[in-house]
């Protein structure tokens, strides 16, 4: 019965897939917009963009998950369990608890994306990072270039007020 239960590889496939279903209902709903009258580019790229990086994004995780099953069908790999000691559906649920907090600080007052983007994306690559310090080191990195990307981004391309 062992052999059967699908493990965080598996799961990252079915994740995977389930993000190209995702992509391709988002594409299919920008088509959906009405055509612009002024604008040249239209409301739908934006979607439609969101969607190919979605996609994207999803078929390098698809190939990373099946890399990963491939690898420990070869050989022994110690589970992330073992290394973290979280299960696979606790760090689930411990990311969609960050996923709900993050909401919260950017509601609350003078908190601010920044600050609460780099509170969020830290622990959660840190959580995630099943005890690699390296990864842990680069969590915290991308917590502060990500959140320092995204606020410039947002802000003095999009002219979007966080908050």
């Amino acid at each position: 019965m062992r052999g059967r239960r699908l493990g965080p590889a598996g799961w990252d496939v079915v994740a995977g897939l389930g993000l190209l279903v995702l992509a391709a209902v988002v594409w299919w709903q920008a088509e959906l917009l009405p055509p612009p009258i002024f604008d040249p580019i239209g409301s739908a790229l934006l979607p439609q963009a969101v969607a190919l990086v979605i996609a994207g994004l999803s078929l390098v995780m698809i190939a990373g998950a099946l890399g990963t099953a491939r690898a420990e069908l070869s050989r022994q790999v110690p589970s992330d369990e073992a290394t973290s000691g979280w299960s696979a559906a606790g760090r689930a649920l411990a990311v969609v608890a960050m996923l709900l907090v993050y909401g919260a600080l950017l509601a609350t007052e003078g908190v601010g994306f920044t600050v609460a983007t780099v509170l969020f994306v830290a622990p959660t690559g840190i959580l995630l990072s099943c005890g690699n310090r390296r990864v842990m080191v680069a969590s915290v990195i991308s917590a502060f270039l990500l959140a320092a990307a995204c606020s410039y981004i947002f802000t003095q391309i999009f002219y979007i007020d966080l908050p």
